[in-house]
């Protein structure tokens, strides 16, 4: 049976997403060597709209930023921003007084609630060589009755987020996984990108749970997300909120299991790197690279990578809060007296104010990854 059950291209404006998600973006950027100030040279801006450069020229973008990649202090409220890096490191500030240093596998999740300023900047740390980042960044709604929680983020730090791995070979020529065994490690492996040897699938579990795997000889292993903000609709049990980040080996195939909630879950893939066509389901339904699919949440997913090039996926699923949304910038709210009323409510008090002397501030390049909360609890990566 055919379970893709609508496709879209994934251009470089936010990706289709259905309820609870309200947003998701992929940035890619291929920042040159940094200055002492830990931007790009000066020469390298020339011709760019700075300030609201999405040009990509050269590779990269600067975003809101002038000097420093990124996004400038700016407002949220009533959803929850998940920021889940690859590579590059992110400076965080915001109006409660919390900075951060995090990136490389890192994940940010952040409950705007009923208010928060912050800024995102790409700090270029790496003086002599290029820059690389890579990040997802998805809204995930709240529910009416948390849209006024306090604001608050959590770090789920590179060492604690679990990874299944899965070691396949080539299909042999009946078509199914000649050998499977299955582990959790907590740092992500080295990723072969031949058919010829073994290799590994690997599932990057950020929210949710895998449930039972039912791939041909793996054991009947499953692994749980870090625990979500507690004013998060994750944190609501039947809520079935999944966020993986997958990666099918070449020439190999990689079930998913089906949503524990069944047809009460949306579920949406995204081919987001490969090459050629990743095959869907036992109808090996045809899903083109840089596109995603909305696909049956009741069904269980064989995805088949192309035979010379590894494919990796996004998957967003989670039962539907099934409230109206009104979405106006970066408020969401219920209703639109709700959306005005949170503008009047920024306008007074900003939401706290700016604590920080510019607009855009970075840590010194030698800072190593921390979180300095609200409270004035501080916690690093070798605390995970």
């Amino acid at each position: 049976m055919p379970v893709i059950m609508r496709k879209f291209a994934l251009g470089r404006q936010p990706w289709t997403c259905l309820d609870p998600f309200l947003f998701c973006v992929h940035h890619v950027d291929r920042y040159p060597a940094g200055t002492p100030e830990m931007g790009p040279d000066p020469s390298l801006l020339q011709g760019r709209s700075l300030g609201q450069d999405f040009s990509y020229q050269e590779g990269w973008s600067m975003y809101h930023g002038t000097k420093v990649p990124g996004f400038p202090a700016h407002p949220h409220c009533g959803f929850e921003t998940v920021t889940v890096t690859r590579r590059g490191v992110i400076d965080h500030s915001d109006s409660l007084g919390a900075t951060a240093r995090y990136g490389e596998g890192d994940v940010q999740w952040l409950t705007t609630g009923r208010g928060v300023q912050h800024s995102e900047m790409f700090p270029l740390l790496d003086s002599e060589n290029g820059n690389p980042m890579e990040l997802f960044q998805i809204w995930l709604n709240l529910p009416r009755a948390s849209k006024a929680a306090q604001p608050h983020f959590a770090m789920l730090w590179n060492p604690q987020i679990p990874t299944l791995h899965i070691t396949a070979r080539p299909l042999n020529p009946s078509g199914a996984i000649s050998a499977s065994t299955t582990t959790v490690a907590q740092q992500p492996e080295p990723e072969p990108e031949t058919p010829s040897s073994a290799a590994f699938h690997s599932i990057r579990v950020i929210a949710g749970s895998t449930g039972y795997f039912p791939n041909p000889s793996s054991p009947q292993l499953f692994i749980d997300a870090p625990p979500p903000p507690p004013e998060s609709w994750a944190s609501h049990p039947d809520s079935d909120v999944a966020i993986w980040v997958i990666r099918v080996a070449a020439g190999c195939t990689l079930t998913l299991p089906k949503a524990s909630s069944g047809s009460a879950a949306n579920r949406c893939l995204y081919y987001y790197e490969g090459e050629a066509v990743v095959l869907i389901g036992d109808a090996r339904e045809e899903l083109r690279a840089r596109h995603g699919a909305v696909v049956d949440p009741t069904a269980d997913l064989p995805v088949t990578a192309p035979e010379a090039h590894a494919a990796h996926l996004l998957l967003l699923q989670g039962r539907p809060i099934g409230e109206p949304v009104e979405k106006h910038g970066p408020f969401v709210m219920n209703t639109v007296a709700e959306i005005e009323k949170a503008y009047t409510q920024y306008r007074k008090t900003r939401f706290g104010g700016w604590p920080f002397p510019t607009m855009d501030p970075v840590h010194p390049s030698e800072r190593k990854r921390f979180a300095k909360h609200a409270d004035g609890k501080v916690e690093h990566p070798t605390d995970a």
